[in-house]
């Protein structure tokens, strides 16, 4: 029976290993996404496109371009302090239809 409890007590060590390992892979990958989103709206640039541009960025075109699901950018949007979120309106109805993700150039500068 010692050699039940030394299995019990190896699988408790080795499942707090894995889970320890699993928290830090995750978070690690919500400060790669962070990152990459926050680089690409940097690049993105006021007038880049075209001379009415403001630089900013729909949730859908971010996901498209970073090759993320829409939850990701929002997530990854919401987090970062040097993103600013702009909600995009309708003509007609004036009422909040979209999101948009621009880079704080200001804040960057602050930091």
């Amino acid at each position: 029976m010692i050699w039940l409890s030394a299995a019990s007590d190896i699988a408790t060590i080795s499942l707090a290993i894995v889970a320890v390992a699993a928290y830090g892979w995750y978070q690690l990958d919500l400060l790669m996404r962070r990152r990459r989103l926050e680089q690409f709206l940097k690049s993105e640039r006021k007038g880049k496109r075209h001379k009415d541009d403001l630089g900013r960025r729909t949730v859908l075109f971010l996901a498209s371009q970073l090759r993320m699901t829409e939850a990701e950018v929002l997530e990854a949007g919401f987090k970062s302090g040097k993103l600013i979120c702009v909600p995009g309106f309708d003509k007609e109805t004036h009422r909040a239809d979209t999101i948009f993700f621009e880079y704080d150039h200001d804040h960057a500068n602050r930091s």
